[in-house]
């Protein structure tokens, strides 16, 4: 459904490439060449997100007269969750891109890790909007849902949005990298495709 396919195990970059051509006149990107340098140059935007967002909630605990409580049981369930969401994340990445692309989600265990893969040429705010998509479906949207209803729903229940927010966003790390890289590069009006572990872009394509 939707072209989306769950490959499994990521092995080398030769799955992403085969059956599949580097399009001509087509410039790499300068970035990361492993999914964990890639994770490590996106902590520092998605620190200062989750700082903003913790900071933002106690305050408003702090306005409202709350007392923070939080419960062992509390956060274990809410750590479970983290990890279903993840395949949630990819699966918000896969439904951005156009509909009749084939989409592949393929895990990474040993940097655990998920991640989407499709070959076909996007817009470069298309691609921005494909990267950030999770990310304000998962922690910008539910955190300030936590913080508007802070007195309508338990406590308890608004920390636990808030951790599994945070924990989204630190999800989020290889995305964050990938828009740093786009709106670093990629120049106005060209489009944007990946091509194995690579991301690279074009100019003068046809439209979305």
């Amino acid at each position: 459904m939707f072209n989306i396919i769950f490959k499994g195990k990521y092995r080398d970059e030769k799955q992403l490439i085969e059956n599949s051509k580097l399009q001509k006149n087509s410039v790499m990107f300068k970035e990361e060449s492993n999914v964990t340098q890639a994770f490590i140059s996106g902590l520092k935007f998605a620190i200062p997100i989750s700082a903003i967002i913790i900071i933002l909630f106690l305050i408003i605990v702090k306005l409202n007269n709350l007392k923070l409580q939080y419960s062992v049981l509390h956060f274990g369930i809410s750590s479970v969750l983290i990890m279903p969401l993840m395949y949630i994340h990819e699966f918000i990445h896969a439904l951005t891109y156009p509909i009749k692309s084939k989409k592949y989600i393929y895990s990474k265990p040993e940097e655990m890790a998920l991640f989407v893969y499709c070959n076909d040429v996007v817009s470069k705010t298309r691609f921005v909007f494909i990267c950030l998509m999770p990310t304000i479906l998962l922690t910008i949207i539910p955190s300030i849902f936590a913080m508007v209803f802070i007195n309508s729903i338990n406590i308890q229940f608004s920390i636990d949005i808030i951790y599994i927010a945070i924990a989204m966003c630190i999800g989020a790390l290889g995305d964050f990298t990938n828009v740093y890289n786009t709106l670093k590069q990629v120049p106005k009006h060209s489009r944007v495709f990946n091509y194995g572990y690579h991301s690279y872009w074009i100019k003068n394509t046809s439209q979305d």
